[in-house]
């Protein structure tokens, strides 16, 4: 996605996935924003219509249907 000129946002609950992917970025000279935050709280840090898409892999594993909302 890069390469189009879109800006990439991470975003994990978990300060080591953030810090390897930094890592990773820095290696490979890729200019992404990253987060540490729980991302089924809210409200998030994030204005409406930010994102364009969001890949949540795996999210469906930690929600409930209360939270689904």
């Amino acid at each position: 996605m890069l390469e189009y000129g879109i800006h990439v946002v991470g975003v994990d609950i978990s300060t080591n996935v953030i810090r390897y992917a930094q890592a990773q970025a820095k290696e490979q000279n890729l200019p992404v924003d990253f987060s540490v935050m729980n991302v089924l709280q809210h409200p998030l840090p994030f204005d409406d219509a930010t994102f364009d898409l969001i890949n949540a892999r795996l999210i469906f594993a930690f929600m409930t249907p209360e939270k689904g909302n």
